[in-house]
């Protein structure tokens, strides 16, 4: 919406290594400004000669953000004398670095590193193991297992609240859930099987976050897909993963791999990731 003064936040969670943050474009002008915030981990900023601070004033802008492990920061768009809000933000991974000997995890307790045995794989639950309760409107709560579709291209119905649950305890890995729904911020993480959302409100959500977390998380990524009003179904995979929107969120479908360590480390050296982040309202 033009002319508020609303501040709109973008979350996004890093792994170690070495990135790049560029203001790629806004919707008018003045141009809205974008306080970067380190919320979590080891995260350093470094601005352009000549400029100080973490804040991105104008496209074509840019920032370095060096990771020594795992943290957290935020994207805080900031409308300028009565502009708007609307701004697009890519962030780029340059280098994943050397191996560390622990890794730093966001809660600031020192993790070692697992070594993975080849062909030793963990078993992802099963479809009819795992569980994903949503609130779909004017359908209630609906429930189905791994890799089906809740909503989706054959039922196009704004999903309201989600819980995830593996519905095995030895299996050492649980997903949390974080959403935004009715506004532009997101709302707290919600523990494993916790739902996140909510009934019968006709709040649709419009951004959803998957975390896995448990002692045996590193051992799985995250395969979930998210179909919006008007927009095809997006995939996307890893431990931590984010769909941003303004759009409802109108079919979803979820499931685990199991991945070795030592792929996904590779995988990341070889296809550095890009992810989107545009703020609007």
């Amino acid at each position: 919406m033009i002319g508020s003064s609303a501040a709109l936040i973008s979350f996004c969670r890093v792994e170690r290594g070495l990135y790049l943050l560029r203001y790629v474009e806004a919707a008018s002008e003045p141009y809205p400004r974008a306080d970067i915030a380190v919320m979590a981990g080891r995260l350093d900023t470094i601005s352009a000669p000549g400029r100080n601070g973490s804040t991105l004033f104008a496209p074509k802008e840019a920032l370095i953000l060096v990771a020594e492990g795992p943290g957290e920061f935020e994207i805080r768009v900031s409308s300028v004398d009565g502009g708007g809000t609307d701004a697009k933000f890519l962030i780029d991974l340059l280098d994943a670095g050397t191996a560390a000997s622990a890794t730093p995890a966001v809660d600031g307790v020192s993790h070692p590193p697992r070594e993975g045995r080849p062909g030793a794989m963990p078993t992802p639950p099963s479809a009819d193991s795992l569980c994903v309760l949503a609130h779909v409107s004017r359908r209630g709560d609906v429930s189905v297992g791994a890799d089906a579709w809740v909503a989706g291209p054959d039922e196009v119905l704004p999903i309201e609240g989600l819980a995830i649950a593996t519905g095995r305890d030895d299996l050492g890995v649980r997903i949390r859930i974080r959403t935004v729904q009715g506004g532009p911020d997101w709302f707290r993480w919600h523990d494993p099987g916790e739902f996140a959302g909510s009934r019968q409100r006709a709040d649709a959500l419009t951004s959803l976050g998957l975390e896995l977390t448990g002692g045996a998380a590193d051992q799985f990524e995250i395969r979930a897909e998210v179909m919006t009003l008007g927009s095809p179904p997006v995939i996307r995979t890893g431990r931590t993963v984010e769909f941003s929107g303004v759009d409802p969120i109108v079919g979803f479908r979820f499931g685990l791999n199991a991945a070795r360590v030592s792929e996904s480390l590779t995988t990341q050296r070889q296809a550095p990731p890009v992810r989107v982040f545009r703020a609007k309202r």
